[in-house]
């Protein structure tokens, strides 16, 4: 039986090392080797953080901060400005320019925030932001 996607949780900051989400279980580099070897089409959930990116009443989740969460969000928002985008809509561009390529899986309660997630599809990112992004 051969696999063609993932469902996992995924997106761009880094949960601690085995950091723990009960039964949901996250994306990691081994995951994402995988997929690349395999062929296999990774769909993320989750991959705005339910808002923690965008909204300041919102709280990232204590499993994503780490040593390496400040300048990760740094680029981040560098790149966005860059792009004249959002930092969510970087994030879905970022999933989607990925080698391998992630499907990103998005809930969104009005249709700004529709219209901000599908804006993600014109967010064109060069091969030094992915680099300074996956880094």
């Amino acid at each position: 039986m051969t696999f063609c996607c993932i469902q996992q949780r995924y997106t761009y900051l880094r949960p601690a090392e085995g950091a723990s989400f009960g039964a949901q279980i996250s994306g990691n580099t081994d995951l994402l080797d995988y997929s690349k070897s395999e062929s296999v089409t990774i769909v993320a959930y989750s991959p705005l953080l339910a808002g923690a990116y965008a909204r300041t009443d919102r709280q990232f989740q204590s499993q994503y901060l780490t040593h390496e969460t400040d300048r990760r969000l740094k680029t981040l928002n560098d790149v966005a400005v860059e792009c004249q985008a959002t930092p969510n809509q970087v994030i879905l561009a970022w999933m989607m320019h990925s080698d391998p390529p992630v499907i990103p899986v998005f809930g969104a309660s009005t249709m700004q925030q529709m219209d901000e997630n599908l804006g993600s599809l014109d967010v064109h990112l060069s091969e030094e932001q992915m680099k300074r992004l996956n880094e």
